[in-house]
């Protein structure tokens, strides 16, 4: 395994990550510095207590979509191929063969379960959540062909999206959800945070979507707590 380890400017001082308690991000350069030279780890909470960070701290890791976790605990680093390049003599494949065969590599490099990356663009949606999925994604990718953002593909956790579209649905209906997401193309806010899906759907930001003509807000009406991601 390597012994130097590299960060990207682009994971490290974007506003998702720079968000986060000072004790979450230290683990998160922590957790990159013993990490495989393809980015696992195979012992994080022991990491975790080592560097003196909480359990919130790596929820919030998981959370923002920095880790990616696995049924046997180990958990990979999500940008690690964004922040590291390894020369051929250098590299030593990770042990963890059947966790590696779960991901697929996106086109910026970053990792992905194969299951979490929705191909709804090219196909027509099953359910609600399936059609909230496809209208934030259409939303994203004129976004990303108009220059406005620069990642290829959203930085987002689907499994606690997912948990909280129900949740909107259930108290709001899907008419009004699906008509906040179509608005919130427009929320200076939003796209300012990345255009993330959970953004979107947090209390502050859906109800002023909902409350709003046209869907833009200006950043002093928000007031986000910090399970809002």
């Amino acid at each position: 395994m390597a012994e130097k380890r590299m960060f990207s400017k682009s994971v490290v001082l974007c506003d998702n990550f720079l968000d986060m308690p000072a004790t979450a991000r230290c683990l998160y350069f922590t957790l990159n510095m013993l990490a495989d030279d393809d980015g696992f780890v195979d012992s994080p909470k022991s990491v975790m207590r080592q560097s003196g960070a909480s359990e919130d701290d790596m929820k919030i890791l998981l959370a923002k979509y920095f880790l990616i976790p696995f049924d046997t605990g180990i958990v990979v680093i999500r940008h690690w191929r964004i922040n590291n390049y390894l020369r051929c003599d250098r590299y030593r494949e990770t042990r963890y063969l059947n966790e590696k065969a779960e991901l697929v590599i996106n086109n910026d490099s970053s990792y992905s379960k194969i299951e979490e990356k929705p191909k709804l663009l090219d196909k027509t949606p099953r359910n609600e959540l399936e059609k909230i999925e496809k209208l934030y994604l259409e939303n994203y990718q004129e976004l990303y062909n108009s220059g406005v953002l620069k990642m290829a593909s959203p930085v987002i956790n689907w499994s606690a999206c997912r948990k909280l579209e129900k949740d909107c649905i259930a108290k709001y209906g899907f008419d009004v959800i699906a008509e906040a997401v179509k608005k919130s193309m427009d929320n200076k806010f939003a796209v300012s945070k990345g255009y993330v899906l959970t953004t979107i759907l947090s209390a502050g930001v859906l109800a002023q979507l909902i409350n709003s003509s046209d869907g833009r807000i200006d950043n002093d009406q928000i007031a986000i707590s910090e399970v809002d991601f």
